[in-house]
């Protein structure tokens, strides 16, 4: 018989997120607020990936911690966020506002049978109208 997934998140853990941001002015501050609201995180790491619009300006109007990256690419961002961490659990998502913060919830409550958690944005079935 196949175990039973546990669906009780252990609240006891910190989470810190990270967002990876490059030329996200016009959507970087809503995420950051949208998933602030959650009261969640212990920090929500920025990771400003060399931006040449607005993006620092936005985010610096948000409690978020503020990283600059010099070395340019998405791996490079994330490596770096993953380094600004101490947290029991690292989430990182866009800010681009294709992904739900209300959705974290789904994830977290598989930590405690699994070590990591993915979501995608191709599963067609997932993806809603206008995506």
């Amino acid at each position: 018989m196949e175990k039973q997934t546990n669906l009780v998140f252990d609240c006891s853990k910190t989470i810190d997120l990270i967002l990876p941001a490059y030329n996200e002015e016009t959507s970087v501050k809503k995420c950051i607020e949208d998933f602030e609201s959650l009261n969640l995180f212990n920090k929500i790491i920025v990771v400003d990936n060399n931006s040449t619009d607005k993006t620092p300006q936005e985010i610096k109007k948000t409690n978020a911690t503020y990283v600059l990256e010099k070395e340019q690419g998405y791996g490079a961002a994330l490596v770096r966020g993953i380094k600004e961490s101490n947290s029991d659990i690292i989430v990182m998502c866009e800010p681009d506002l294709t992904f739900s913060h209300l959705d974290i919830y789904k994830f977290l409550v598989y930590l405690d049978d699994f070590d990591c958690v993915f979501g995608t944005r191709t599963s067609k079935s997932m993806i809603e109208a206008g995506s």
